[in-house]
């Protein structure tokens, strides 16, 4: 073989000869061979089944905070990788399945990124997309895109600033004028009932408690009205009628002038039965003048109601042999935080929930459902930024859709040829939202009823006298 043709080419003969052995008739070379066969310690299809079935039978919920942004979903705080694939390698065991045929947790943390969009513990503040959909952006952008980038993410950013300065505005002007109330509002994220730690209740869906609390920034007092899932939802009517059962109980000389700041949750804030329940508390609670409710920006919407939710979960670690049984024992470790840190429980009950769509159902009811403004623009509530509600104009909504507008917008409620006519409290009877104890979905029934084994027995009839029904759409069922 040419020695020339050989350095040429940078190749040995060997090649040349292996080349020639294995030509085929028409002068071309059969394919190699090497890789086409199956590795001995291939993970089998099966197995990766049963991983992802594994993983899927973890209950998991939407962030109570960026729900309406993301697909993401989260999986219990006590939770983790290590502590996942420890239960699947002791299922593995209990079926007889060698040692060396069981995954590696690097094959199953791996499946676990790549194939579902899960994380181990929901925020505990609002996260905001766009501010990193803008940090992203900035990093890939050339350098004319990221100047213009860059001044839409400052303009973001100081919308975020100004509003929380209007917050600290009106919180320092109750302090200074009489008959000012400034309140914070939250609902915390979902608290688990009963609370185990064992692995069979990893799998299992709980009985969800909901805590919304009302933070007074003048009085620096917190309430907590906390009820659970087979009482209310957390929907319009039970934010509204939290309101209403907090305020109709305020003193008449400390409540002309009520400004309520929130996030922007549409299920909760933004909704047509949060707008009536401001009508319906102008109505029987005459001492109050004015109400305004003011959103913060998406995203940035931390406020002084956090650190209650934080106090009431510190204090739960802080006492690990405090057993959560039933929604009354996430009520009871509220009130014994509440003893140190001044705030106070209220339990919402059947009755307290009103349906407020009573207001506007019928030609009887003082409100019709108006979609144009005054000016014949369409409403959208979730362009506002500011609501304003005022005693001298029963059933007008003032709004605006920015914190610069000078003036306000106005849209009326008030069913044709009643405009003129002041709504009494008789004529704003509302009935509740239910009569009887709300039914969970009879999955989760099933699943309750499978840990009452690790429930002391005096709390057995409280789980087995849960209403439930054939449902699985409840927001709340997860």
């Amino acid at each position: 073989m040419s020695k020339i043709f050989l350095n040429t080419l940078d190749i040995s003969q060997t090649t040349i000869r292996n080349t020639l052995r294995k030509r085929q008739d028409g002068g071309m070379v059969e394919s190699d061979k090497r890789g086409k066969h199956v590795p001995a310690n291939k993970l089998s299809d099966e197995m990766r089944i049963a991983i992802r079935n594994h993983i899927q039978r973890f209950p998991c919920l939407e962030s109570h905070y960026s729900r309406n942004r993301s697909k993401k979903k989260y999986l219990g705080g006590e939770l983790n990788i290590s502590r996942m694939y420890s239960l699947f390698k002791d299922e593995c065991v209990e079926k007889d399945i060698r040692e060396e045929e069981i995954p590696k947790q690097w094959v199953y943390t791996d499946i676990f990124n790549t194939e579902f969009n899960l994380s181990f513990k929901a925020p505990a503040t609002d996260t905001c997309d766009l501010c990193d959909e803008f940090i992203i952006k900035l990093k890939e952008a050339n350098l004319q895109e990221r100047t213009n980038l860059q001044q839409q993410y400052d303009e973001h950013l100081s919308e975020a600033q100004k509003r929380y300065n209007l917050k600290k505005q009106d919180k320092n002007n109750s302090l200074e004028k009489s008959g000012v109330k400034v309140l914070m509002v939250d609902l915390q994220k979902c608290l688990p009932t009963p609370l185990l730690h064992n692995a069979q209740s990893f799998y299992s869906l709980k009985l969800w408690s909901f805590n919304y609390t009302i933070y007074d920034s003048t009085k620096k007092k917190a309430t907590c009205l906390m009820w659970d899932e087979s009482v209310g939802g957390r929907g319009g009517n039970e934010i509204a009628s939290s309101l209403v059962n907090y305020m109709s109980a305020m003193k008449d000389s400390e409540s002309e002038h009520i400004i309520v700041w929130s996030d922007n949750c549409p299920s909760q804030n933004r909704n047509i039965q949060m707008i009536l329940g401001y009508f319906y508390i102008m109505t029987i609670k005459q001492s109050i003048k004015i109400i305004d409710h003011k959103f913060l920006l998406r995203g940035h919407t931390h406020m002084e109601v956090d650190s209650i939710h934080s106090q009431i979960e510190r204090e739960m670690k802080r006492l690990p042999s405090f057993a959560i049984m039933t929604p009354w024992d996430w009520q009871q470790l509220a009130r014994m935080c509440g003893t140190k840190n001044k705030f106070e429980v209220v339990e919402m009950e059947i009755p307290d929930f009103k349906n407020f769509n009573n207001l506007i159902d019928n030609s009887n009811s003082p409100y019709c459902l108006n979609k144009k403004t005054k000016s014949k623009q369409n409403f959208l509530i979730s362009k506002v930024v500011h609501m304003q509600f005022r005693l001298e104009s029963p059933g007008t909504l003032y709004f605006k859709t920015s914190f610069t507008d000078e003036n306000f917008e106005e849209i009326d409620f008030n069913r044709k040829g009643r405009s003129r006519i002041k709504p009494t409290i008789t004529g704003m009877e509302l009935k509740p939202v239910r009569e009887n104890r709300r039914p969970i979905s009879t999955q989760k029934y099933n699943h309750l009823q499978k840990l009452l084994k690790w429930i002391p027995s005096r709390f057995h009839h409280f789980y087995n006298t849960l209403p439930h029904e054939n449902s699985q759409n409840n927001d709340d069922d997860v």
